[in-house]
């Protein structure tokens, strides 16, 4: 797979089981979401868990769920992704493949994006 060290893979893989547990339990993703007031009590492992329970941004935009600028956050995501590309366009010769692993759920979302609404 090129350049994509196994510990990558390994995290990716976290954050998918992760995610879809969270999407299928809602006592899970309410136990280990980023919550302040629950981090200040002691629960400091909500700020490692609720990086691999990074709800995904269009689940997130279709179920309208919490008080979150889902088309923000996946904005942002799609602006670093063009962004870097731009400004350091040899990323893709040294990682084709993690670059277009990347660009497919930009181009998914284009694609389904009346879907979405």
């Amino acid at each position: 797979m090129g350049n994509i060290d196994i510990i990558t893979l390994v995290i990716i893989g976290a954050n998918v089981l992760f995610s879809m547990k969270g999407f299928k339990d809602s006592n899970f993703f309410n136990k280990y979401k980023f919550q302040i007031s629950p981090i200040q009590q002691g629960e400091k492992i909500r700020m490692l868990s609720s990086g691999f329970l990074h709800v995904n941004s269009i689940y997130g935009m279709k179920k309208s769920i919490g008080n979150i600028g889902h088309s923000a956050h996946l904005g942002g995501a799609i602006g670093g992704y063009v962004l870097t590309l731009l400004l350091k366009p040899s990323v893709f010769e040294t990682n084709k493949m993690l670059v277009i692993a990347l660009a497919i759920p930009i181009v998914l979302l284009y694609f389904f994006r009346d879907k979405l609404r």
